[in-house]
Order: C-alpha cells, then sequence, then structure tokens
C-alpha cells in the first residue's frame, strides 16, 4: 500500500499548478539521498547516469537491480500529487540538501528549498555570460528555481575525463577572475579568497561530446578561500580512486598565483582550505587520510 512522504509531499504545495490524481513512486533511501522514481524506462536510464560517477558498492548493486525494483517484495511505495499536464513532480525526485524534481518529459528540473531564487538567478545568468556552462535557469518561484535539464555523460575517472577536467578548471579560472581574487592580510601571511563554487568535485562535473565540461550543483556557492573547489576535486579522486593527481592540483594552484603580484604562502592557504573543508567532511576516514598526505606533501 502507498504511503505519503510528508517531506517530499510538501514541494507540490510550492508549484502553482491543478493536481487531479496522485502518482506512485518508488522510494529508496541512502546515506546522503532518498531517491523517488517512477519506474518508468526514462525514470531507469536516467538514474543509470545519474549514479555513474564513482559508485560505491551500494550503488553498484541498486544499478544492477533498478531495472526490476518494481518486482522487489520489500519495495518501499509513495504517493505524491501529481499534474499529467505539466508532468510535476515529474519522473524522479532527489533529496539530498536541497530537493530535485526531474521532469524528463519537458527537460525541466524544478529545485526547492532556495533561499533567494532571484540572487540565484542573477548569479546564474551572469556566470553564464563569462563562458562558464552551467544549467541554466528558466523560471523562478518563492522557494524553488526551475533550471533546464542537461544531459551528459558523467565523469568516471578524473585520468580517463582529463581535457573535460580541465575544461571544467579553466571555467573556474574564469569565474575567479571575474569575481576578483582578493589578498586577504591576516596574522599568519596573505590568503588568498574568490567567489568559488563550494562543492567541485567528479560527481558535479558532466562531459559533453565535444569534451566541454557542464557545471551543476552550485548550492554551496560561496565567498572562501581559493583552493578549496581544487582540494574538493582532489578529495573527490582520492576516496574514490585511492590516489591524487598532484600534477593537475599543483597546475591550478600556480596558475593562479601567476595571476596575483605577490608572493603567496601556498602551504598556509592549502591549510586554511583543508580547515573550510574539514568542516563538512572530518568525520570521514577517507577525507582525514587525504588532509594528512595533502600537509606532508613537498609545495
Amino acid at each position: 500500500m502507498a504511503k505519503k512522504n510528508k517531506t517530499l509531499y510538501k514541494i507540490t504545495k510550492e508549484v502553482d499548478t491543478n493536481y487531479k490524481a496522485e502518482k506512485k513512486y518508488f522510494e529508496v533511501s541512502g546515506t546522503v539521498q532518498t531517491i523517488l522514481f517512477d519506474g518508468s524506462e526514462e525514470s531507469i536510464e536516467f538514474l543509470e547516469s545519474y549514479l555513474k560517477s564513482y559508485p560505491n558498492l551500494k550503488k553498484k548493486i541498486f544499478l544492477k537491480l533498478v531495472p526490476y525494483w518494481r518486482y522487489n517484495p520489500f519495495k518501499k511505495v509513495v504517493e505524491l500529487p501529481y499534474d499529467s499536464e505539466m508532468n510535476f513532480p515529474g519522473e524522479l525526485v532527489i533529496k539530498a540538501n536541497r530537493i530535485n524534481s526531474f521532469d524528463l518529459k519537458n527537460n525541466k528540473v524544478y529545485t526547492f528549498n532556495v533561499e533567494e531564487p532571484a540572487t540565484e538567478l542573477e548569479f546564474r545568468d551572469t556566470v553564464e555570460k563569462i563562458g562558464v556552462n552551467a544549467p541554466s535557469i528558466v523560471g523562478t518561484g518563492k522557494n524553488h528555481i526551475v533550471q533546464k535539464l542537461v544531459y551528459s555523460e558523467r565523469i568516471t575517472s578524473i585520468e580517463e575525463h582529463k581535457k573535460v577536467i580541465e575544461d571544467a578548471l579553466e571555467q573556474l579560472r574564469q569565474m575567479y577572475s571575474y569575481f576578483g581574487i582578493d589578498i586577504v592580510e591576516g596574522s599568519e601571511g596573505k590568503l588568498i579568497k574568490t567567489q568559488i563554487h563550494g562543492d567541485f568535485h567528479s560527481g558535479n562535473i558532466g562531459s559533453k561530446s565535444n569534451n566541454s565540461a557542464v557545471i551543476f550543483d552550485w548550492d554551496d556557492r560561496r565567498y572562501d578561500y581559493a583552493y578549496i573547489d581544487i582540494l574538493n576535486l582532489a578529495y573527490s579522486q582520492y576516496d574514490a580512486e585511492g590516489k591524487i593527481n598532484f600534477a593537475l592540483v599543483e597546475n591550478f594552484i600556480d596558475s593562479l598565483n601567476d595571476s596575483l603580484d605577490c608572493e603567496i604562502d601556498v602551504e598556509l592557504n592549502i591549510e586554511k582550505s583543508l580547515d573550510s573543508l574539514s568542516i563538512k567532511k572530518q568525520e570521514y576516514k577517507a577525507f582525514r587520510d587525504f588532509k594528512k598526505i595533502i600537509q606532508e606533501n613537498d609545495w
């Protein structure tokens, strides 16, 4: 018997539409996200692509089973109000920090729990104009935005997608340059800060057919230490592959420092960036190991 998911039920109250029916979804909960999908071929194909980037054992098992999920005797089924004309909430709903509802029919993504949709729209328009490939925002509501759904290949290895990663890093450099890289005088030395992506890792980078990168998930964008994005990318590789492409990290840091008119203490800025990353990741052993390796490197 289908149940109500109270948290996800709330999103249907935020979109002005006429619900004439209810739609059943399969609910699968993980450590960091909850997935609702309607079991259609489109939803399964999207999930297979969405979860392709560095899948852990649990994800690998789920991906093997997802085409047959409707036959799972222990499956959980929930209902949400549904507008067939608008196709909302769509074929999938994924809840993590924010809630994303995927309308695969009309190529739209509704993102909820957005504090300032107008500011988000202004920022996204700005970065697109300076050459950053990010999903366009095509609508806003009181607490949500509507983005254009961009299909791309998910990154499965930094080494195998080197050109895509380099393009994504170049887009970050363009963004840093546009917003400006500030030198902040601290008691320990010069610190460099800028507008960062804030959650820059391989899972938030997509590859287009021409090896150009699309950068997703701008929820954590903020003004912070300039090395955070590259170190977060390096950590995502270490967490998935057990190694770090130090050349990639060093080249990016060198390119940032070369654009400045003064000497920068790289180790100090790395330490500050790691401290910022530690706020969310310190509980993970993989991050603590990564942090130690980075600190011991000869910068």
